[in-house]
């Protein structure tokens, strides 16, 4: 079973960019091989798991925990390469043309430049001193890398292989949806059980609930206590608090309206619809 949800996976940002272009839906061929490029997310999460020393993935041990850091590493090169070996036959079942078949693994090279790229500005944010706006300043620009890339390169790349150049309104739309999309997973992953509890806040990841938190005068000793006693409602009650969630509302909301008023034929809802945002 995949890592990714299908409805965050790189391949389902590829499907929406190759019926946005084509103006029709995917083939059985195509989709299933959409489907077996999926496991390019997996090598990603795989080695995020171990760059944020997580436990727990899906509530489940993570690879690197059950077979060592090595072996999951070659595992997570050699999922990605059999990824891009399922990409390239896509390419052939949808007759893409060979100049923007080159133009297709240009964008996977940069999309996957941008996803370590954005684990890189994430590493200097683990216990960093920084000022609270150089570290908001960091967490953006990682996650329109990470995220917003994961949309945006998707969408691009599924234009290509239909034979269409990528629109730039469209790329724009991918930017913003996946920085509405990381904020709400970080604040999710306050009440889901698919990684340890609060696994971010112990390891001294910075994330935007973690930096609004000591923005607004927070003390991460007294979440700490809390969370050493199992009281994760209080944990979650003092991190979330009003001013917390009233900014990361605001900000997501900020980025739905950039989407909002940009002009393309493009039902953003099919890449906001799990994004729904709950105060």
């Amino acid at each position: 079973m995949p890592l990714q949800p299908l409805k965050k996976s790189f391949p389902y940002y590829i499907q929406l960019g190759m019926e946005y272009g084509s103006k029709k839906k995917v083939t059985k061929s195509q989709n299933k091989l959409l489907t077996q490029i999926a496991i390019i997310d997996d090598a990603i999460l795989i080695i995020d798991d171990i760059i944020d020393n997580s436990l727990l993935r899906n509530n489940k041990p993570c690879l690197y925990r059950e077979i060592g850091v090595s072996k999951s590493i070659i595992t997570a090169e050699l999922l990605k390469s059999k990824a891009i070996t399922k990409l390239i036959s896509l390419m052939k079942v949808s007759k893409t043309k060979p100049q923007y078949q080159v133009l297709v693994l240009e964008k996977i090279n940069l999309f996957l430049d941008a996803i370590y790229l954005g684990e890189k500005i994430n590493l200097n944010q683990v216990n960093t001193n920084q000022t609270i706006d150089y570290q908001l300043k960091n967490y953006f620009k990682m996650i329109k890398l990470f995220t917003g890339g994961h949309i945006k390169f998707g969408l691009e790349i599924g234009q290509l292989i239909v034979n269409k150049i990528p629109a730039p309104q469209l790329s724009k739309i991918g930017e913003s949806a996946g920085i509405v999309r990381q904020i709400i997973d970080d604040y999710y992953d306050y009440f889901k059980n698919h990684h340890e509890p609060f696994g971010d806040f112990i390891f001294g990841d910075k994330r935007l609930p973690e930096i609004l938190f000591y923005k607004f005068g927070g003390t991460r000793n007294n979440a700490l206590v809390l969370i050493k006693a199992k009281k994760y409602k209080q944990v979650r009650l003092l991190i979330l608090n009003e001013h917390v969630r009233t900014e990361l509302h605001s900000i997501c909301n900020k980025e739905v309206n950039k989407i909002k008023r940009i002009k393309v034929n493009f039902d953003y809802k099919t890449i906001l619809e799990e994004l729904r945002w709950k105060r």
